[in-house]
């Protein structure tokens, strides 16, 4: 059983956030999610909402979804001598003040998809009221092995060498398997194809990394088949060997799951990932 409550963070704009609170409060932890690029609080298929209600009922963890500003329905805030990129990371600490101040919350876990990720990172990175992150397709860097996988399956993959005769010959496949000829015109208004934020350099990332780990912040990470910068289970620890996670960082790859876990069984089984997540790791030590 939880209760769930909307409120309003800041003046004289306010952040609009929705609170999930368990009835058996416990734990001085509470879990942050954050928005993805310009996705309102509900989150893409609205999975902000079934992991908030899922870890409050279950692990009794407080939770709060909320709108950067100028997002869903949190009004646009002007930035003042701030730059862009550093405002979502106040904002989020501005709920952490919010979360303390109003329910005794000292400690944090933040979660975010993509963007969202990169931004928990950022906030990680200095404040020390960040004990874990969870990430969905954040950071991560081609490595060798990466550029092997991607052009044996090209080589061994038979629809490609299809599509790419198709094209020498000037024919191409419409939506009903009709053969017509090429004409100019783009068709790319007929795929739906999902935008990622640039990453960084890897140095930068590197040392964001090395100082969350350094303040023993658990990581777990969780990668898609869609994720462009991913294509194997153990990328993640070959692409930031130079870090010595130890046994903070945990990780899921799904090959066959979509960015944004469109497909049923992939979002029960994500929940489940960050459930045992919050279950196993010392974030509410």
């Amino acid at each position: 059983m939880i209760h769930e409550n909307t409120v309003r963070i800041g003046q004289p704009i306010p952040l609009h956030g929705v609170v999930s609170l368990p009835v058996n409060k416990d734990k001085k932890v509470g879990v942050i999610l954050l928005n993805s690029g310009v996705m309102h609080r509900v989150g893409a298929c609205r999975m902000t909402v079934k992991i908030a209600r899922r870890i409050a009922e279950e692990l009794g963890f407080f939770c709060i979804r909320f709108d950067f500003s100028g997002l869903g329905d949190s009004e646009p805030r002007r930035a003042g001598d701030m730059d862009f990129e550093s405002i979502p990371v106040k904002e989020v600490q501005e709920v952490m003040d919010f979360c303390t101040q109003q329910y005794g919350i000292e400690r944090f876990v933040l979660y975010g998809l993509c963007s969202g990720a990169h931004i928990s990172c950022k906030v990680g990175e200095i404040d020390d009221r960040v004990a874990g992150i969870i990430q969905i397709d954040g950071y991560s860097y081609p490595t060798s092995k990466t550029h092997f996988l991607y052009y044996l399956h090209r080589v061994t993959t038979l629809s490609v060498w299809v599509n790419r005769i198709k094209k020498m010959l000037g024919v191409k496949t419409d939506a009903v398997g009709n053969q017509r000829v090429l004409t100019l015109e783009s068709d790319d208004e007929n795929f739906e194809i999902p935008l990622f934020p640039d990453l960084p350099e890897k140095p930068v990332v590197i040392d964001r990394l090395s100082a969350i780990v350094k303040k023993n912040v658990s990581l777990h990470c969780v990668f898609t088949g869609r994720e462009p910068y991913f294509y194997y289970e153990g990328q993640y620890r070959d692409c930031f060997s130079d870090i010595d996670f130890g046994d903070l960082l945990s990780l899921d790859y799904y090959p066959d799951a979509s960015h944004i876990f469109t497909q049923p069984e992939y979002q029960q089984q994500l929940i489940e990932s960050i459930v045992n997540y919050l279950k196993t790791s010392e974030v509410t030590a």
